[in-house]
C-alpha cells in the first residue's frame, strides 16, 4: 500500500541520518574524545603554520582530513570543504613542483630553451596560512559555469591500516573495507554560490557483502581469470557472465546502499535553460520565504532541496523524503508541502531527464579512484571526466583557457589532425586486422604505424605535433616511451591509450599514492587522456574504439560505421548490412561521444572500465 506524504515523513525520524556531520560517526568521536576540539584543532594548525618547507605529502594530507572534520563538528561546512580540497594529490602536487624546479635548473647548462609542462603557480601548498577559502572561491568563479564539480574523499582513516606489505605482491588492492566518504560540491562560474560537503557513512547491511572489498577482490582476479587457460569455450564465458554480474551487483551497491538518495548529487544540472526547471526553483524557493524559519535555512540547504525537486524522478518516495527530512529536521510542516509540491510536478519533472547536462568534473580521492562512478545507472549517457584534485583542474583549465569555449577545449579539425600506434608488440594481429580495416575506411589521411615498435622520436613527434595520438596495444604505452621522458615534454595530444589497466592508478603499498601515466600526462599539459581502469579484451574493445572514433571524428565516407557488419568486421572483412542505416551527425563533444559508445560494449566490465581525464574537448570544422 502505498504510503501518505506524513508517513513517509514520520518513518525517516527514526531511521540513521543518511549524511553523518556529528559524533555518532566513530571517525567524529575519536577525534572528538581526543582531549578537546580545540586543542587538538589549536595545534595542528600550529603544526602546519611552523612548516618552513613542504611537509610530508602523507601528513600534509591527513592533518588536513583532520581539520575537516573539527570544521565539521563545529558546523562549519564551508570551512571543511577547503580543507578538503587541500587534501587530494598531495604527492603530485610535490613532483609537478619538483619537475618544474628541475626543469629551471637544467636551463643553466643547456643551449635551447626549456620545455615547461604545468605551471606550479597554482599548485603550491598552503604552508603557512592553513585555510584559503577566499582563493578557492575566486577559482571557481573563473572556472566555466558549464561545468559541474564534485569531489569524493575518504574520511580519515586511522593510518595503521596503511602498513606496507611486503607479501601483498603484484601491485595488489589490500581489500579494505568500505567506510565513511567527504562529498564536496564545488558550483562553478561568477555567480555561484559557496562550495560545500556532505559526510555518508559507511553502508549499513546486514550480511558480510563489503562494496569496497568486493570491488577490489574482482580487479585482483581480473588479469589471472582472462589469461587463464580454459577447456572450452562455455567455461570462458560462463567466467565473463560471472565477472559481469559481480561488478554489475557492486556498482547498482555504490547507488543504492553507500550513495543512496545522495546520488543525484552526481547528475549535473540541465545545461540548457527550462521552464519546468525554473518552476520547480521557484516553488521551492516560494515555500521556503513563507516559512516562519527561513532565515535558518543555509544557501547550501536551499540549493540542495532544488536538487532534489529536479532529480526526483530518480528517487524512490521514500528516498525523497528521507533527504527532505535531513536537510528540515525540525521543520515538518515545510518539509511536508516540499513533498506534496514535488509530487504534485512529478510527471513534468520526469522531462527532465532528457535534457542536456553540464560536464560533471569528477574529483576522485586516489585511493578509491579504482571505482567505476561512470558506470552508475544515473550516469549512463552523461558527460564525465576525472581530475586529481580541484588544484590541477584549475591549473590545466588556465593552461588552456583561451581555447576553452563553452566549458569545452576547442580543437579544430584537420585531414592530418590525428595519428596512432597500433599493435607495436606484434602479437595481438586479430586486433591489427580489425583496426587497420577501420582506420582505412574512416581515417585514411591518418599516419602512423601497425605492427612495428615507435622510437623515441616517432613517440615524442605524435605526443607534440598532433591533436589526437590512438594508441591500441599493450598497456599504455610506457614501454616504448618512458614516463620520466613524457615528463620532459609539452604535449599537445589528446592521448587515447586503449589498452589494459592503461589509466589505472597503480597501488604501491604502504602510506604511498598509487601512481599512473595519467599523472605524467597531466604534468606535461595534456589536454585529455582516454583509457581504462583495468585489464579488457581486445575484442570488446575494438568495437568501442571504432564506434567511439566513427561517432566523434567526421569522415568524407558516405555510409555510417553504424552500418558495418561488425562479425564480419571481427574477421577483418568491411562488408555492410543490407539495410544501410542513415547517417547520424557526429557528437564532436568527446565526453558526450566516449558516453555514447560505451553502449557497443557486450561486457559490463569493457564500458566500466572506460574512462577519461583531464579537460573536455569538442572538435570544430573549419
Amino acid at each position: 500500500m502505498n504510503k501518505t506524504i506524513s508517513q513517509l515523513l514520520k518513518s525517516c525520524r527514526d531511521e540513521q541520518p543518511s549524511i553523518n556531520q556529528d559524533c555518532k560517526n566513530p571517525g567524529f568521536s575519536e577525534i572528538y574524545t581526543n582531549d578537546s576540539l580545540e586543542k587538538l584543532e589549536t595545534d595542528m594548525k600550529n603544526f602546519m603554520n611552523s612548516q618552513k618547507v613542504h611537509s610530508s605529502v602523507v601528513g600534509y594530507a591527513s592533518i588536513n582530513k583532520m581539520l575537516a572534520m573539527c570544521s565539521l563538528l563545529r558546523g562549519n561546512a564551508n570551512e571543511a570543504t577547503c580543507f578538503l580540497a587541500e587534501t587530494h594529490a598531495t604527492s603530485l602536487r610535490q613532483s609537478v613542483i619538483v619537475r618544474y624546479i628541475k626543469t629551471k635548473t637544467r636551463t643553466k647548462y643547456q643551449i635551447k630553451p626549456p620545455t615547461y609542462g604545468l605551471s606550479t603557480d597554482h599548485l603550491k601548498y598552503n604552508m603557512g596560512n592553513c585555510l584559503d577559502y577566499k582563493s578557492l572561491q575566486e577559482k571557481l568563479a573563473i572556472l566555466p559555469p558549464e561545468w559541474y564539480v564534485l569531489q569524493v574523499t575518504i574520511q580519515h582513516e586511522n593510518l595503521d591500516h596503511y602498513k606496507y606489505n611486503e607479501n601483498t605482491g603484484n601491485f595488489l588492492y589490500t581489500l579494505r573495507k568500505t567506510h565513511p566518504i567527504h562529498i564536496s560540491i564545488f558550483p562553478t562560474g561568477p555567480n555561484a554560490i559557496e562550495p560545500f560537503c556532505l559526510t555518508l557513512p559507511k553502508p549499513s547491511t546486514n550480511d558480510n557483502y563489503d562494496l569496497r572489498s568486493e570491488i577490489e577482490s574482482i580487479l585482483n582476479k581480473n588479469k589471472s581469470d582472462l589469461s587463464n587457460s580454459y577447456s572450452n569455450r562455455k567455461l570462458y564465458w560462463e567466467m565473463r557472465k560471472r565477472q559481469d554480474t559481480q561488478m554489475k551487483t557492486a556498482v547498482t551497491a555504490l547507488e543504492k546502499t553507500w550513495l543512496r538518495e545522495w546520488r543525484i548529487l552526481f547528475l549535473a544540472d540541465p545545461l540548457e535553460n527550462s521552464m519546468i526547471v525554473e518552476r520547480a526553483h521557484n516553488i521551492i524557493d516560494k515555500l521556503i520565504d513563507d516559512s516562519s524559519n527561513s532565515k535558518e535555512i543555509s544557501t547550501s540547504t536551499r540549493w540542495l532541496l532544488k536538487k532534489i525537486s529536479t532529480c526526483a524522478s530518480y528517487l524512490s518516495k521514500e528516498e525523497c523524503a528521507r533527504a527532505i527530512k535531513y536537510l528540515l529536521p525540525n521543520q515538518r510542516k515545510l518539509a511536508k508541502h516540499i513533498m506534496l509540491s514535488i509530487q504534485g510536478l512529478s510527471r513534468e519533472i520526469e522531462s527532465i531527464q532528457l535534457l542536456r547536462r553540464k560536464n560533471l568534473i569528477l574529483i576522485i580521492d586516489e585511493n578509491l579512484d579504482y571505482i567505476p562512478f561512470e558506470a552508475m545507472e544515473i550516469l549512463k549517457n552523461q558527460p564525465v571526466t576525472r581530475f586529481p584534485s580541484i588544484h590541477f583542474t584549475y591549473a590545466l583549465f588556465m593552461e588552456n583557457r583561451d581555447s576553452i569555449v563553452n566549458g569545452c577545449k576547442v580543437v579544430k579539425i584537420s585531414k592530418d589532425i590525428g595519428s596512432f600506434i597500433v599493435n607495436p608488440s606484434c602479437d595481438l594481429l586479430k586486433m591489427e586486422t580489425r583496426l587497420k580495416t577501420f582506420i582505412d575506411y574512416w581515417l585514411p589521411n591518418w599516419k602512423g604505424l601497425y605492427g612495428k615498435e615507435p622510437d623515441n622520436k616517432h613517440f615524442e613527434d605524435a605526443l607534440v605535433n598532433h591533436d589526437i595520438l590512438m594508441y591500441a596495444g599493450h598497456g599504455s604505452g610506457i614501454q616504448y616511451l618512458y614516463v620520466e621522458e613524457i615528463e620532459r615534454l609539452r604535449v599537445k595530444a589528446i592521448v587515447l591509450l586503449f589498452g589494459c589497466s592503461s589509466l589505472k592508478l597503480t597501488p604501491v603499498g604502504g602510506r604511498q599514492p598509487p601512481f599512473g601515466v595519467s599523472n605524467q600526462y597531466l604534468a606535461a599539459c595534456s589536454p585529455c587522456n582516454l583509457g581504462m581502469l583495468w585489464e579488457v579484451t581486445d575484442g570488446d574493445c575494438d568495437k568501442l574504439t571504432a564506434r567511439f572514433m566513427s561517432e566523434w571524428i567526421p569522415s568524407e565516407r558516405k555510409e555510417p560505421w553504424s552500418s558495418v557488419d561488425l562479425t564480419k568486421w571481427e574477421s577483418g572483412n568491411l562488408v555492410f548490412s543490407t539495410k544501410l542505416k542513415k547517417p547520424e551527425p557526429n557528437e564532436f563533444e568527446m565526453l558526450r561521444a566516449i558516453a555514447k559508445s560505451k553502449n557497443t560494449c557486450l561486457q559490463f566490465m569493457t564500458a566500466a572500465a572506460t574512462i577519461v581525464r583531464g579537460l573536455p574537448i569538442i572538435l570544430k570544422q573549419v
